[in-house]
């Protein structure tokens, strides 16, 4: 179609946004270009190759290619629509400041155009956002607030207002507008992981396993509410449960120290200590200058009367946190058992200058 030149310039665009939309951005961005080249004053040239480059991890060439649309003579939507693409390349790459500008620079635009009520809402959403994700929770309820005035059955506005007030303590009233947001539109993206949330800080632990155990569903690489699963099995004592969880979070992220050091901490809780030193071990074999891994690793050979190895792993916590207070007492009472008293006595000396309320250190000291 190029070559036979006909309407040359529509079909150099439609190429163009073809290349984007498949994904193929380097080709994307030069047919941008020529089209450019050929519509020098049409703003979406510059807006599809900003888009380009935005989506091609070159924030500031694509804010080069936004702000040359103010050249070109837009309209206000153009201008509001710009902005927010403007605050998005700022809040990508950290700069909150900006960000916040950009947008309410598009909120002020949308606000005095009354036609554009859809933008002026979208323009208000994502400032609020950007005010949540800086921790100006007062801020984005008011912002909020706005939306709601002009379409009160708005979910992603409720969220937003709802997860605020749950930053700043006010339980009862994030948890009224968090349902709003369920009756509007029950499969609202992570709702149940904000639900969730609530009820484990209202201490509604069973509402709040429920709507963990949803969201896992949907999402089960999110780490952080596994461990709000796990911390809510350890308070309720629901040990094999709590296990479970630890096993779904080696599941998820297999190469972490501290997810096989969690479950095999879990395991010797449980008192299932060859398990226990599997996942240990794993941990060491991931860093092997895990403290916490290796003092547990004593325990466990403790456990199964193993004195010499655990004696072993304790002191090779010691090179790592010299001043661990837990395996400095246990090295003490594996020496005072063994009648080496002056080896113990240096070890609980440790104990006692870092916490002499630390188990019956000052008796063993007196001993």
């Amino acid at each position: 179609a190029l070559r036979i030149n006909d309407k040359r310039e529509d079909i150099q665009l439609e190429l163009a946004k073809c290349y984007l939309e498949n994904n193929n951005v380097v080709s994307a961005v030069r047919e941008f270009r020529k089209y450019i080249i050929l519509m020098p004053s049409d703003p979406l040239g510059y807006e599809f190759l900003g888009d380009a480059l935005f989506k091609n991890n070159e924030p500031q060439r694509a804010l080069e290619e936004y702000n040359k649309i103010l050249k070109t003579q837009p309209s206000v939507s153009d201008i509001s629509r710009i902005q927010q693409k403007i605050g998005e390349v700022y809040r990508a790459t950290g700069d909150f400041d900006k960000a916040v500008e950009s947008y309410q620079q598009a909120v002020d635009l949308t606000q005095a155009e009354p036609k554009l009520t859809g933008d002026f809402k979208a323009s208000l959403f994502n400032s609020a956002e950007n005010y949540y994700y800086k921790g100006n929770y007062q801020k984005t309820i008011q912002l909020t607030q706005k939306i709601l005035v002009l379409d009160k059955s708005n979910a992603g506005a409720l969220y937003l207002q709802g997860m605020s007030y749950f930053k700043l303590n006010q339980e009862n009233e994030s948890l009224r507008l968090l349902l709003k947001v369920r009756e509007i539109d029950p499969n609202f993206r992570l709702l149940s992981r904000a639900l969730g949330l609530v009820y484990k800080s209202r201490a509604e632990y069973d509402l709040a396993i429920k709507e963990f155990k949803t969201h896992i569903n949907n999402y089960p690489d999110d780490v952080e509410i596994h461990t709000e699963l796990i911390d809510i099995y350890k308070k309720l004592n629901r040990l094999d449960e709590m296990i479970d969880q630890y096993r779904q979070v080696v599941k998820v992220r297999p190469n972490e120290p501290i997810a096989h050091t969690n479950l095999g901490i879990a395991y010797l809780y449980r008192g299932l200590i060859d398990p226990a030193i599997v996942e240990l071990k794993s941990a060491l074999a991931l860093d092997k200058n895990n403290a916490d891994a290796n003092y547990n690793l004593g325990r466990c050979y403790l456990e199964k009367g193993v004195v010499a190895e655990a004696a072993n792993y304790y002191l090779k916590t010691l090179l790592q946190q010299p001043e661990h207070i837990p395996a400095n007492f246990d090295l003490g009472d594996i020496y005072y058992t063994k009648n080496e008293l002056s080896k113990a006595l240096a070890y609980y000396s440790v104990v006692y200058r870092l916490d002499r309320n630390y188990s019956d250190v000052v008796k063993k000291i007196a001993l």
